[in-house]
């Protein structure tokens, strides 16, 4: 029964576009960045994320989704954490 479950975890995780490697999930880039266009923000720690999985290999979708959010963050679609942080830093 243990066996299936995890199995079953495995498939659910890869149909929903996370990878396994090791018995351990990874998130993909395409998630951080789907994420971050469908709430309009980008978190620090979300920014810090993206910059270690972008040091790794990833797929020519996750650059793709990579090259989006920053057209988004340009347009003003997506706000950045990092930047409203030095914006208030610097006002005081």
């Amino acid at each position: 029964m243990d066996t299936l479950i995890k199995s079953y975890t495995l498939i659910i995780g890869l149909y929903l576009g996370v990878g396994n490697m090791g018995g351990k999930f990874v998130e993909l880039i395409r998630e951080v960045v789907q994420h971050a266009i469908k709430t309009g923000y980008l978190t620090v720690e979300a920014e810090e994320k993206l910059r270690s999985m972008l040091k790794k290999k990833y797929e020519v979708e996750d650059f793709e989704a990579f090259i989006l959010l920053q057209q988004a963050a340009m347009l003003g679609k997506v706000k950045q954490e990092s930047r409203e942080l030095l914006i208030s830093s610097r006002s005081y």
